[in-house]
């Protein structure tokens, strides 16, 4: 029984669908092959949203196993009544492979041996009954035209009457059939040839060819064609091949269309000697243009560089554009932004199509100025280059923002471009370097006031000394003269703060007791808060001795009492805490850069109003602040830190806003035992036979150390100048020790004790001063080992220092 083109077949069979990028799980309900192309009904399982497109993917396997891929469009679809998951679709194949041709035979044979005895008889019955419709319609049509040739009588006739040779070859390529034409060719009758093999009739070159077409051909199944020019007359012959497919599919001959194109090759060399010519004419008449056309191309090719140069100028104006930090904006006349770059997206947080068309000052309203005082004011007014620093508050940031006008030819301005650039950082180095500034010219200022100023306090508080000494124990004036030597030391000890402050200290590190210089510095912390704070110290009997700067640490104290004090505007409890504390592996994870072993804890706790994250991610940094402009420099924290740092420690901040702030420090115990247990100073003066030689320009001081070691069996030189000295030693003798003041004019301390180094090897060097360690350093003046004494002089601690010097302890 012979199938119709457009019968449905059932199948059942599971496949892939892809549409649109996506697969959908479906089966395959039904197929058929029509004159249009074969077309499938699916029934799909969508997975998401279905989408319908003409592009459709079909991948299935027939009853074999075979895989069969399909090219689609969509004819139609509609969805499941009871499941509206489910969609019907119906697709037309594009272009159907052999494969499915093939699969839709088997499909039909399974399809027709499945059905009934009494089906069978009924579409046999009903084929009879077609085929007598079809009987009557060839009366017809015979009828209507005698000469109409039968559908085997038309296939015979057209093979036979073409000029083309047509055969049929299997595997081997042995002829299995061939036209009249064909025969013709080859001069031979068809039982000489049928059976026989190509090569017996053709060259070596043609039957190989042909022989390897053909094994491709059975190969692919599919079809093919290709040009040779026969050896046998010369003749060019175009040959097709097509597969022959047998009842079980597979590929059982092959047959060729021999097409003679000779003419056709022969008009196409006709027509390229033609063409040939052509060009010959062509080249002669254009000979006289060459000249004119190097020109053109001369002008063509200068136009195209630059073209290509004004493109890649483009080019790298767009990647600049876009690669700079900067924020730049391109605007129309009335400042709707028309272009931005990269880092304005980035900096106003929006996408590019919500900023193109916004209005300038309506993406950047937090500005602290006035609207006129904006550059692109500005330029509407002087249609020239304006820019401005501007201060964005929500951001926290300094920017530079300029407006440069786009002026067309009438000299109107018809855009802007507007370029706004952070300058935060260096808005905050300008600050740093005017507050490093005057920090320097105090520190220069407090170094010359304290080098005179200790020279009048080394005179004040050593004349005091000889004197009490001389004095006997129930002298009345004893108290006055300890009253004037306990101001003088307190003023010494005033300057040292102040050079502290303005410089930075190389560290005078001693063995202290946290405990005992809290307690003695309770007075002083009782006058710097309010008497709406209340006080509180708590420390540890059994405190651990550091090795710190107990100027450096009062400072510290002194920092953290007036931060805390200031975070308290409405009073509140202050409490200051000392703690033996060891840091161990726990700790050390919590915090970085953390090394193991024994500290003392200072903890500066306050109930004032707190800090956010934020605030005290900076809370350390230098100048930064919390207060008003004018309340504060930002100094504070900041020196605590570098303080706490150059003593080895670490420092903690804890708060929460609302709930007061605790600041703990960590420094670290002494490891030297002997300098946990200072010895006390010697208040006797031991004096010697010795020769010293006294360098200084101020003859207070001069006259205050003669005065006190002359009489102590000293041997004194005394000398105003580095000459004088030199001079002095050159004719007095030999010289123990060379007692010099540092800072001198024409020539300073190290110069005079390089000279008598070198004259007199055997010399010990000890220098005065009432300068900063840094002043000093900075200026090149002492060295490594070298011994130094401060002014202001104290007639106990120079004396006990020099019998140090020469019997060698130091």
């Amino acid at each position: 029984m012979q199938r119709r083109r457009s019968e449905r077949i059932p199948v059942n069979l599971p496949a892939d669908v892809v549409l649109g990028g996506k697969t959908y799980d479906g089966i395959i309900i039904n197929v058929s092959e029509d004159g249009i192309g074969s077309a499938v009904t699916s029934v799909v399982e969508a997975q998401a949203e279905f989408i319908p497109v003409n592009n459709i993917q079909l991948h299935f396997q027939d009853p074999s196993g075979k895989a069969i891929d399909l090219v689609c469009e969509l004819a139609w679809f509609s969805r499941s009544d009871t499941d509206s998951r489910k969609i019907t679709i119906g697709m037309r194949i594009l272009n159907p492979p052999l494969m499915y041709k093939v699969f839709i035979k088997t499909m039909y044979d399974i399809n027709l041996k499945q059905k009934s005895k009494e089906q069978l008889i009924a579409a046999l019955l009903d084929a009879r009954r077609k085929i007598a419709d079809l009987e009557a319609k060839a009366v017809e049509l015979k009828q209507e035209d005698r000469g109409a040739l039968t559908c085997e009588d038309a296939y015979h006739s057209l093979v036979e009457s073409t000029e083309d040779s047509i055969y049929i070859v299997d595997r081997e390529c042995r002829y299995q059939f061939m036209n009249h034409m064909h025969l013709s060719r080859l001069g031979l009758s068809s039982e000489a040839c049928l059976g026989r093999p190509y090569a017996d009739f053709h060259s070596a070159e043609e039957s190989e060819m042909l022989t390897g077409k053909v094994r491709e051909v059975f190969e692919t199944g599919s079809s093919l064609r290709y040009e040779q020019q026969s050896s046998k007359d010369g003749k060019y012959f175009l040959r097709s091949l097509s597969p022959i497919e047998g009842a079980d599919n597979s590929i059982r001959a092959v047959t060729i269309i021999s097409k003679n194109i000779t003419d056709r090759r022969l008009a196409e060399e006709l027509l390229m000697k033609s063409h040939q010519e052509l060009e010959k004419q062509v080249e002669e008449r254009t000979a006289a243009l060459v000249e004119l056309n190097e020109d053109l191309n001369r002008e063509i090719s200068e136009r195209r560089q630059t073209e290509s140069a004004l493109k890649k100028s483009s080019e790298e104006w767009r990647i600049t554009f876009d690669s700079t930090k900067d924020i730049m904006l391109m605007l129309d006349e009335t400042f709707s932004i028309i272009r931005v770059n990269r880092a304005t997206a980035a900096f106003l947080e929006k996408p590019y199509n919500e900023i193109i068309g916004c209005n300038v000052f309506d993406l950047f309203p937090d500005m602290d100025i006035k609207p006129d005082r904006h550059p692109l004011k500005k330029i509407q007014r002087s249609i020239r280059h304006e820019e401005l620093e501007i201060y964005f508050k929500d951001k926290d940031i300094w920017v530079l923002a300029s407006a440069d006008p786009i002026v067309a030819e009438n000299g109107h301005m018809t855009g802007a471009v507007h370029i706004v650039r952070d300058i935060t950082e260096q808005k905050n180095l300008q600050l740093q370097l005017l507050q490093a500034q005057k920090m320097e010219s105090i520190g220069r200022l407090a170094g010359g006031v304290a080098h005179d100023f200790n020279n009048l306090l080394s005179a004040i508080i050593g004349y005091t000394e000889l004197t009490l000494l001389k004095l006997p124990p129930e002298s009345p004036l004893k108290d006055h003269l300890l009253t004037v030597k306990e101001a003088g030391e307190k003023a010494a000890e005033l300057t040292h703060r102040l050079l502290a402050f303005s410089r930075k200290q190389v560290l005078q590190m001693q063995p202290i007791n946290l405990k005992k210089s809290l307690e003695s510095m309770v007075k002083m912390m009782s006058r710097m808060v309010r008497e709406d704070i209340s006080l509180e110290l708590h420390t540890d009997a059994s405190l651990a001795t550091i090795m710190a700067d107990p100027v450096q640490i009062e400072q510290i104290v002194m920092n953290l009492i007036v931060n805390a004090r200031d975070s308290m505007p409405n009073g509140g409890k202050l409490i200051i805490e000392t703690a033996n504390a060891y840091l161990d592996d726990d700790f050390i994870v919590r915090h970085e850069n953390v090394e193991r072993g024994a500290y003392v804890l200072l903890s500066v706790s306050d109930t004032g109003i707190g800090m956010n994250k934020k605030v005290q991610e900076r809370i350390f940094e230098p100048f930064f602040t919390t207060k008003g402009i004018g309340e504060g420099t930002g100094l504070g924290l900041a020196t605590v830190y570098g303080i706490v740092k150059q003593h080895n420690g670490y420092i903690y901040v804890y708060s929460e806003v609302g709930k007061g702030t605790t600041f703990k420090i960590y420094l670290p115990v002494s490891r030297d035992k002997k300098a946990e247990q200072p010895e006390m100073e010697q208040e006797v003066m031991i004096g010697g036979k010795e020769t010293i030689i006294v360098v200084d320009d101020d003859p207070s001081i001069r006259k205050l150390i003669r005065d006190i070691l002359q009489p102590l069996g000293y041997r004194l030189l005394i000398a105003e100048n580095g000459d004088e000295a030199l001079k002095i030693a050159g004719t007095e003798g030999p010289v123990d020790v060379l007692l010099t003041d540092v800072i001198m004019p024409n020539m300073n301390g190290r110069e005079l004790a390089d000279i008598f180094l070198r004259d007199y090897p055997e010399v010990k060097i000890v220098f005065m001063s009432g300068y900063t360690d840094e002043t000093i350093t900075q200026q090149g003046v002492l060295k490594k080992g070298d011994i130094l004494i401060q002014k202001p002089l104290s007639p106990a601690k120079l004396t006990n220092r020099l019998r140090e010097i020469l019997d060698g302890k130091q």
